[in-house]
């Protein structure tokens, strides 16, 4: 059956001594069905129309792409769906050591009673300033050897100045990185877990900046 066309069906249902029945329908591929079912027992009959939506994909949401990207105001996590089928929930992860991962925000579903075949766009921002700490480091480890070199050239005076200046220049830099409130470090990985409405989880690939 070709997507998205809407196929009509009608279902019939008999009761005699019961004040519930239940009717199950199998084999249906991708499209839209409208069905009507038709309940009658002894001296009544009732007619409802139901409406059955079968999405592609085996698994309830289709990702098609997830991004970390850096901005002037931290970090921007975006993502897109093609397709979700009973998704409750997207919660955003974070780990330093590629192990343990901390959930850090919860982002509820854009589609409608967690159903929807149409894209969707999902994106979340982490405030902080961006922490390249291994640059940092290596920076001051060429500081302290260039020091290093021109103490045994400079004489008792200038050696005093030269430790000085060092020693200021340190002090700003470690106070530069270490005063915002908020700091990311560059290499925190981030990955995507997907929660349905019956509790099931799958999560996506992992990403750094």
């Amino acid at each position: 059956m070709p997507p998205n066309n809407q196929s009509r069906g009608r279902l019939e249902a008999y009761t005699n001594n019961s004040n519930s029945m239940t009717t199950t329908v199998t084999g249906l591929v991708l499209g839209n069905y409208v069905f009507t079912l038709t309940a009658t027992d002894k001296n009544n009959s009732t007619t409802s129309t139901v409406n059955v939506h079968v999405l592609p994909g085996t698994l309830p949401v289709q990702l098609s792409s997830f991004n970390v990207s850096q901005d002037a105001g931290g970090v921007t996590l975006r993502w897109r769906t093609n397709m979700e089928s009973g998704n409750s929930h997207f919660v955003v992860q974070k780990t330093l050591d590629g192990m343990n991962f901390t959930d850090i925000a919860v982002v509820a579903s854009k589609a409608v009673n967690g159903n929807s075949d149409t894209p969707l766009d999902y994106n979340y921002e982490i405030v902080g300033m961006v922490v390249k700490a291994d640059m940092h480091n290596l920076l001051l480890a060429m500081i302290l050897l260039a020091s290093v070199g021109l103490l045994n050239k400079l004489n008792k005076r200038n050696k005093g100045l030269l430790l000085g200046l060092v020693c200021f220049f340190l002090f700003s830099c470690s106070k530069s990185v270490t005063t915002p409130a908020a700091t990311i470090s560059s290499k925190t990985e981030y990955r995507l877990k997907q929660v349905d409405l019956d509790g099931n989880i799958n999560y996506s690939a992992i990403k750094v900046l």
